[in-house]
């Protein structure tokens, strides 16, 4: 019989397609579904720039045969050499002669048989629908809605907070059920009232549990919604929140918290910047007036988010005449700040949107959650043709085991 071979399509501007040409060998490596997060990380950045496996935490192994290294972590390994190429317009097609086929022995089961669902590999399907079934941790979407006092004016109606809670809430009941929410609310500091789940009704009894109450701490909004997102990544909140101090306490107590936010940090976790707005499966939706009294700054929160890949979509609520508000007994004019709000949806390559009513809110909660699945969906139906390769390289590998009869 003739050995296994296995076929690889690979855009011509992209590193591997140059490391295939010049070397005529390369490895498939098929991941389980708990490398999901390395797998998206490799995705979304360019071995041209970037080290892929210090950035994804993945370990080289020699191969065997081929020159290409095998990645540990991963279950499966096969190594192939170019036996053929075909120029197919957009992708140039490598057909691959299987050389050896790297499996750990636990998913190999009587007569050579690749066990399948022990395996859990990290691309799943249902071939009728062409929709993959992806960890849920890769479809959250945190809402940091603005709860300050501020939020009491009247000039929408019947004001900013109850067009921002009514808007949230059709924003939620819109969301298909792969998608999960996440509500972080902020004042003079911020807190996760819900964690992310596709539990609708959770989301909306969040919602009306808003308390109004004084500041503004924008930034400490958008970090507690990151570190929910990046729960490994060593986002100190608590030092962010109060290591540091932006109020009118002294300045002992803010030489203080500063130290001991410097203290926390070189114990973070190091995170390899990715291109800002690359990674598609989280995104932040902030609401607010844009008027930031205290706290952290918030384009420091964005830049932190664009190292991360997570876009934030800002949303201004307000006018830019504004309204009076009573702070105990004073009425002081509060003004939308949309030069804030874009600056932040700039830095992580999201949008500003602006609603000068709660039908305009509405409106643009809709658009948001339209393109937010929609560019979900379009990832999916790419990543089934991915399905499809990752299937026939287990059919080529099962073949393999059985005409070489070797599993090294």
């Amino acid at each position: 019989m003739e050995p296994a071979r296995v076929a690889v399509a690979v855009r011509e501007s992209r590193f591997t397609f140059e490391l295939i040409q010049a070397s005529g060998e390369f490895v498939v490596n098929i991941p389980s579904q708990d490398l999901w997060r390395a797998v998206d990380l490799c995705g979304v950045v360019s071995g041209r720039d970037q080290d892929k496996f210090a950035l994804a935490g993945l370990t080289r192994e020699r191969s065997s045969e081929v020159q290409a290294p095998l990645v540990a972590e991963c279950p499966l390994n096969i190594e192939c050499r170019v036996s053929a190429s075909l120029p197919l317009g957009s992708h140039t097609l490598f057909v691959g002669l299987v050389l050896a086929v790297h499996l750990e022995g636990e998913y190999l089961g009587e007569k050579g048989k690749l066990l399948v669902d022990e395996f859990r590999p990290y691309v799943l399907n249902q071939m009728d629908s062409a929709f993959i079934t992806l960890p849920s941790q890769q479809q959250t979407i945190m809402l940091a809605i603005d709860v300050s006092l501020s939020m009491r004016a009247r000039d929408v109606e019947p004001d900013r907070i109850s067009a921002a809670k009514a808007a949230a809430k059709a924003f939620v009941a819109e969301l298909p059920p792969q998608v999960r929410a996440g509500i972080v609310s902020f004042a003079g500091t911020a807190s996760l009232v819900q964690a992310p789940t596709n539990r609708h009704e959770e989301l909306l009894a969040a919602i009306d549990r808003f308390q109004l109450q004084r500041g503004t701490a924008t930034g400490s909004g958008l970090l507690v919604s990151l570190g929910t997102l990046f729960p490994d990544d060593g986002i100190d909140v608590e030092a962010v929140l109060f290591g540091s101090s932006s109020t009118r306490g002294g300045e002992q107590r803010a030489s203080a918290g500063r130290e001991r936010e410097r203290e926390r940090r070189q114990e973070r976790k190091l995170v390899t910047p990715v291109e800002p707005g690359s990674y598609r499966s989280a995104a932040i939706i902030l609401l607010s007036d844009g008027r930031r009294t205290t706290g952290p700054d918030p384009l420091e929160a964005a830049r932190m988010a664009a190292e991360r890949g997570v876009r934030i979509y800002t949303v201004g609520i307000g006018t830019a005449a504004g309204a009076e508000v009573d702070f105990g007994g004073m009425s002081i004019y509060m003004r939308l700040d949309e030069d804030a709000l874009k600056a932040i949806a700039g830095i992580t390559r999201g949008e500003y949107k602006y609603a000068a009513t709660a039908a305009d809110l509405r409106t643009v909660y809709q658009g948001l959650s339209s393109r937010l699945v929609l560019e979900k969906r379009q990832t999916e139906v790419t990543v089934f043709f991915a399905a499809a390769a990752a299937l026939l390289a287990l059919a080529a590998a099962a073949l393999s085991m059985l005409w070489f009869n070797r599993i090294l």
